[in-house]
């Protein structure tokens, strides 16, 4: 399932030395020349080589690397990396705070929300194993609170695919692609730029006994390390806005199979988002990202053509609740959920509250033809 993300071509595991004898003829294995940003990982006792036996990407922790600013080869003779460049400069940029984030979460595993959730999942299925299917009874399967509507609409999107299916989380701790192993799903990927992100997850996944069903890589939606075709469902939440869309949707496109399904849930440039970040502040205060707007979200969609579509959600009360959450008062899914219902119900069809909304939703097939 795993490919070389810049040319797409087969990797296998082999010894550093292995790798070292057909790329060098002996000497070390370095990444290409940068001249700024964070240091390259570099060998590591396995790597995966290319199959065409000219680069190898590390393995951290059975972690693969598969970044292309990582990719190993020669010494001499290779053109630098710039890390400015647009695919990479935010994952770069980002990885110390998020990795930090991740990091601290490491030292208790069995108290990071991602482990309650999953946890929590299991113990459900376990007491009413006859439930309704995935993803309902909806108050069970989601925890964006502040984006529960958004979230609900791309579970009940990509629900079809998902037992049996191969999906991919892009972006984020992996709490979804782990939920989409317990409702059923045969395996399940996260594709994250932070390794500690990988780490995390790996470790939530051991924990809750999901291990085998589950892969952590390092990487980026602008280039998915995923083999063609080879995806039933890929799922971000919270992360299409720190890609660049028109490349993002181009390679999950690539990467699901005919049918295969796409769903998003992200926060949208409202007028009143300036307003709302200066007086609250961002939720993620050290980052630079910034909401989708309409011409970033038709670059994405246009990916998937008329098998996309796309609704905003949350007009009067996500940013109260938001504003509640950075004052200490945090609700829960089961109180955000009727309250955004009826937010959405409220201004269906009415377009001076429709532009209010502050939260979305972005949904695609690609096609079977």
């Amino acid at each position: 399932m795993l490919v070389c993300p810049r040319t797409r071509q087969a990797l296998r595991p082999v010894p550093v030395e292995a790798a070292r004898h057909v790329i060098t003829g002996g000497p070390p294995l370095v990444a290409a020349p940068r001249p700024d940003g964070p240091p390259p990982v570099g060998e590591t006792p396995t790597v995966l080589l290319r199959s065409d036996d000219a680069v190898a990407f590390p393995v951290v922790d059975d972690i693969p690397v598969l970044m292309w600013p990582e990719a190993l080869g020669p010494g001499t003779g290779r053109d630098p990396v710039d890390l400015a460049d647009a695919r990479y400069a935010e994952a770069y940029a980002e990885m110390g705070y998020y990795g930090g984030v991740a990091d601290e979460a490491l030292a208790d595993v069995a108290d990071t929300g991602t482990y309650t959730m999953v946890a929590a999942l299991q113990a459900d299925l376990r007491a009413a194993p006859r439930r309704e299917a995935f993803p309902r009874p909806a108050r069970v399967w989601l925890d964006a609170a502040y984006d529960c509507t958004a979230q609900e609409r791309v579970y009940l999107h990509v629900g079809p695919n998902v037992n049996g299916g191969s999906v991919a989380q892009l972006g984020g701790s992996g709490v979804h692609a782990l939920k989409l192993l317990v409702a059923g799903a045969r395996s399940a990927v996260l594709v994250t730029p932070v390794l500690s992100e990988a780490r995390l997850a790996g470790a939530v996944a051991g924990r809750l006994g999901l291990g085998d069903g589950f892969r952590a890589v390092v990487g980026i939606g602008e280039e998915l390390p995923l083999a063609s075709g080879s995806l039933d469902v890929a799922v971000s939440g919270g992360s299409l806005h720190h890609m660049l869309p028109a490349a993002a949707g181009a390679e999950v496109r690539r990467a699901l199979r005919p049918g295969g399904r796409f769903g998003a849930w992200d926060p949208w440039r409202a007028p009143l988002y300036g307003v709302g970040t200066a007086v609250l502040g961002k939720r993620d205060p050290d980052v630079a990202c910034r909401p989708l707007d309409e011409a970033r979200a038709t670059a994405f969609l246009d990916a998937f053509g008329e098998g996309a579509d796309l609704r905003r959600h949350g007009a009067l009360t996500r940013y109260p609740m938001l504003a509640l959450g950075k004052a200490g008062v945090s609700l829960g899914v089961r109180v955000a959920l009727p309250v955004l219902r009826a937010d959405d119900r409220l201004a269906r069809g009415r377009p001076w509250l429709e532009r209010l909304q502050s939260s979305v939703s972005i949904c695609g097939v690609r096609p079977k033809a």
